[in-house]
C-alpha cells in the first residue's frame, strides 16, 4: 500500500497499475522517476485513467497525476484543476499546453522540479497561483499570467533562476 493505493509494478513494461482507493493523497505518486503509466481499475468509483496513462478523478475534471515520461503535455478539455504535485519531478517535461478556458486551479507544487519546462502560458480563468507551483523550474524563462489571477502565493517561482519575463 502506498498512499491509499495498491500499486503493482510491472518492471518489464515500466508500468505501474494503480487500483487507487477512496482517499486522495496529493503527491502520493510524485517523484517516481520510472512512473510511465497509471492504470486505474475501471471499477474504481473515485479515479480514472486515460489512454496516455494519466490519472484523473472519476469525472475527469481534476488531473491528479501524470507519468514522468512526457516531454510535452496537452491538458484535455474539461479539466478544471491540475492537482497538487501532478507533474512534480517530471524532469523531461518541456512544455504544457492548457485549453483556452476551463482550468481555474493549479495546485501547490504542481510543476515543482520540472527542470526543462521553459515557457508557460497560463489559461484565462485561472484564479490563483498556489505555493511552489513552479518551484525549482530552473529552465523557466517566461510565464504569461492572465488578468483573471489576483493572487500569487508564496514561493510560486522559487529558484526559477532563468525567469526573465512574467
Amino acid at each position: 500500500r502506498h498512499g491509499g493505493a495498491n500499486i503493482k509494478v510491472q518492471e518489464m513494461f515500466d508500468c505501474i497499475k494503480a487500483n487507487v482507493g477512496n482517499r486522495k493523497d496529493d503527491g502520493a505518486l510524485t517523484d517516481m522517476k520510472l512512473l510511465h503509466y497509471i492504470d486505474a481499475d475501471t471499477d474504481n468509483p473515485v479515479y480514472a485513467s486515460d489512454s496516455d496513462g494519466v490519472l484523473f478523478n472519476a469525472d475527469g475534471t481534476v488531473l491528479v497525476q501524470a507519468p514522468t515520461r512526457f516531454e510535452t503535455y496537452v491538458v484535455p478539455e474539461g479539466v478544471t484543476e491540475i492537482g497538487a504535485y501532478a507533474f512534480s519531478g517530471s524532469t523531461k517535461l518541456q512544455a504544457v499546453y492548457f485549453p483556452n478556458e476551463g482550468v481555474t486551479t493549479i495546485g501547490c507544487n504542481a510543476f515543482a522540479g520540472c527542470i526543462r519546462l521553459d515557457n508557460v502560458i497560463l489559461p484565462d480563468g485561472l484564479t490563483r497561483i498556489e505555493m511552489n507551483v513552479f518551484n525549482r523550474c530552473s529552465a523557466l524563462v517566461e510565464v504569461t499570467i492572465p488578468a483573471s489571477v489576483p493572487e500569487i502565493r508564496d514561493s510560486a517561482f522559487h529558484e526559477c533562476r532563468a525567469l526573465k519575463d512574467v
